[in-house]
């Protein structure tokens, strides 16, 4: 289990509508890292958008492409 930190914050939210697009922004805001723990993704247009994010996000953080 991860420490509670004063600066973390979360919000539950239920099924995909209101899910995946918050989960696309808080990857792209991230500023150290991103936690994310998921149940039953499938392959499609959804997984692949959180796939793309999660490696955009990565590849700024390397500094490989412009914030």
């Amino acid at each position: 289990m991860f420490p509670w930190r004063s600066a973390n914050r979360f919000e539950l939210l239920i099924d995909g509508p209101q899910f995946f697009p918050q989960m696309l922004v808080g990857i792209a805001r991230a500023e150290r890292q991103v936690d994310l723990e998921l149940y039953l993704v499938e392959a499609g247009a959804c997984a692949e958008a959180m796939v793309q994010a999660l490696v955009l996000r990565r590849a700024r953080r390397a500094g490989t492409l412009p914030v």
